[in-house]
């Protein structure tokens, strides 16, 4: 909803190349908002529009986007920006998109994770396809009875 109210402003930041103003402007939004954004938007701006995002918010944008969308941005960036992003994505959300490339790309994009990352994708990789073991997250906190 918000992205088709301030959408037509957003294309204009872009082709303005005010890249400061939108930067500020993309900060107010939420992770799925943003989502939606890149939805609406011609490729070459949802690349432009991704790039500009910091690399937590960028990692949560991730998450909320269909595998081509996330196919077409990992192509558009960096090995460096990509490789960042996939650090920060959770555990559950990148075994998803692990799952949809096959093993040689996965292979290669482990090499992206840091040890402790790449640890704990190898390790929901190890479970069998469809498993709960493979959706899992490891991140839970625990709270003592007191």
């Amino acid at each position: 909803m918000l992205s088709q109210l301030v959408k037509p402003e957003i294309i204009e930041l872009i082709k303005e190349k005010n890249f400061v103003e939108l930067k500020d402007v993309l900060l107010d939004w939420t992770p799925a908002d943003l989502a939606d954004l890149i939805y609406s938007i011609e490729e070459e701006e949802q690349t432009l529009l991704f790039r500009l995002l910091h690399k937590e918010l960028a990692a949560d944008v991730f998450e909320y986007l269909d595998f081509d969308t996330q196919s077409n941005l990992i192509h558009s960036l960096s090995k460096e920006n990509f490789a960042e992003i996939l650090n920060e994505m959770s555990p559950d959300d990148r075994t998803a998109l692990f799952e949809e490339m096959p093993p040689n790309v996965v292979k290669q994009l482990l090499t992206y994770l840091s040890p402790s990352e790449r640890k704990i994708a190898q390790q929901l990789l190890g479970y069998p396809e469809n498993s709960i073991g493979r959706v899992m997250t490891p991140d839970y906190i625990a709270v003592e009875e007191g």
